[in-house]
């Protein structure tokens, strides 16, 4: 593992422990949807960093050696998000309401799943062996739409 990629991930278990321990201190006890949450928060606080860092680089140019972080950070922050969207999957009955349509709620769930699935589509397409096989342009607009939707 490279610098960028250990540095980031230090960070990222950081916020983790940080979210973990003061979920603990402020609930108490730690309950599985509190688990969750932790997962939630500490994948938008990781995320935030990356986004942050195109802007500040673009106005600044002491940011400029900051940016190299920004994928990674980007991708700790979605496995995160992933960790979150796996245990809402496996402690919740949502799917199967969902595919019951028994509540728009659980519907509309159901779609956020399927973005978070789009967009872990997106590293897949951004990976240099993907690059090389269907071309720069196919993987610009691939990212381009999976972003979008």
């Amino acid at each position: 593992m490279n610098r960028i990629w250990k540095k980031s991930t230090l960070f990222a278990v950081g916020v983790t422990l940080l979210t973990f321990v003061y979920s603990s201190f402020f609930y108490g006890t730690l309950a599985t949807h509190k688990l969750q949450e932790v997962f939630a928060v500490a994948a938008v606080i990781v995320i935030a960093p990356s986004l942050f860092l195109s802007g500040l680089a673009y106005f600044y140019n002491f940011a400029d050696k900051y940016i190299i972080y920004r994928k990674s950070l980007g991708l700790l922050g979605f496995y995160l998000g992933l960790v979150h969207v796996a245990i809402s999957i496996s402690k919740t009955g949502v799917l199967w309401d969902a595919f019951r349509l028994e509540s728009w709620w659980s519907v509309s769930i159901v779609v956020g799943y399927l973005a978070v699935v789009l967009l872990g589509l997106m590293p897949v397409f951004s990976n240099p062996l993907t690059i090389r096989r269907i071309g720069g342009v196919s993987v610009r607009l691939a990212l381009r739409y999976l972003g979008y939707a």
